[in-house]
């Protein structure tokens, strides 16, 4: 064609592939992680210092993901309306993101308001993630005082554990999935990712052949369920186990009084999130929320056990060891509360309104 270079032999130019998988259900697993790894000198660390670390994983169905996604927008909006963006586009507000540290503070609070408005969105959260069957891996890591912490070790250990997890689930829905990670820095990043790596083509065989790819690691604000994964992390596992595991031995800003308020609220609907399986050789309950307890070497059983709590024959407190056991779908929380002023009223739709506290822990 005149007025068109021809394309020579040595060059083809450049071409874009995209790979589609048609035909399979993915589930996506969410990685972020709440507190650091610096070590814990004394028992009454710097306030940059947490007693313990955190790594959760959300596993969300990605055919719910639409669903889920706004459904979390719509709560972000009438918690927090303030802090949205004054656009007009509805998916604007994914872009500004209410941390979970952030929640765990205003919970705890001396501003009733400020508490209400914490725990209302926690509240409504939890109910989100029952109602789209969302499922829980994580594990939590408490720092002894003096010792060493290998940074490198716990975040690629757990890392390797809720994909094991990962692996499991969709092993049993015969599914496929991928992993996203919330992004730290490249060099952080490639551990976590080699740490897969080498469990994916080692000799013996592929550890994870239901996940396509290592994890990818993505910007939080840019994901509803890296968001939700930070809040399950910083605002309710957080602050469970430095209750249940560091009150009376470190004193902190990360170890408050008033965590045990939340650990009542919300102890026992984030254990039944968890997924939990059994190894068919040993008997032995894997997955689930696992916790290293080098500070008092307390068992992970006390995690979610409350003065109501009954543990069961599994060794923790959770009654529902896996997806088969759980209903088809779990009811979300009643939204029928009680007022300040003690009269009964049905909350807007989609809204849990919650009680001020006990005033046992307000004054806490």
């Amino acid at each position: 064609m005149p007025g068109r270079r021809k394309p020579s032999g040595k060059s083809y130019g450049h071409f874009t592939v995209a790979v589609v998988v048609l035909g399979v259900h993915v589930l996506i697993c969410y990685l972020d992680e709440s507190g650091d790894t610096c070590p814990l000198a004394s028992s009454s660390p710097p306030s940059h210092i947490t007693p313990l670390i955190v790594i959760a994983g959300l596993l969300i169905d990605q055919q719910k993901l639409l669903a889920v996604t706004h459904e979390f927008l719509d709560l972000k909006s009438r918690f927090y309306p303030g802090l949205m963006p004054r656009h007009p586009h509805h998916l604007s507000r994914v872009l500004v993101e209410i941390k979970g540290a952030d929640i765990r503070k205003a919970a705890r609070s001396h501003d009733k308001q400020e508490q209400r408005s914490a725990i209302g969105f926690l509240e409504n959260v939890v109910s989100l993630l029952e109602r789209h069957q969302i499922k829980l891996l994580s594990r939590v890591w408490v720092k002894a005082i003096g010792a060493r912490c290998n940074g490198k070790a716990v975040y690629t250990y757990s890392t390797q554990s809720i994909c094991a997890g990962t692996q499991h689930l969709l092993a049993r829905m015969n599914d496929n999935g991928i992993v996203i990670a919330d992004s730290r820095s490249p060099a952080l990043n490639a551990n976590v990712a080699h740490s897969i790596f080498t469990q994916k083509f080692k000799a013996e065989g592929d550890e994870y052949n239901r996940l396509y790819e290592m994890p990818t690691f993505g910007h939080s604000e840019n994901h509803v369920g890296l968001q939700l994964c930070d809040l399950v992390a910083s605002a309710l596992l957080f602050p469970i186990a430095a209750h249940t595991y560091c009150a009376g031995h470190v004193t902190s800003v990360h170890v408050q009084p008033k965590h045990k308020s939340l650990k009542q609220r919300f102890a026992a609907r984030v254990c039944r999130l968890q997924y939990r399986y059994q190894d068919p050789v040993s008997g032995k309950w894997l997955g689930g929320v696992v916790v290293s307890d080098e500070l008092t070497k307390r068992s992970g059983a006390e995690m979610f056990r409350t003065p109501t709590s009954v543990p069961v024959a599994s060794g923790t407190l959770t009654a529902v060891p896996s997806v088969a056991a759980l209903p088809a779908v779990v009811p979300p929380a009643p939204i029928v509360v009680t007022s300040t002023a003690s009269t009964s009223h049905t909350a807007p739709a989609g809204v849990v309104v919650v009680p001020p506290l006990s005033s046992e822990s307000e004054s806490s």
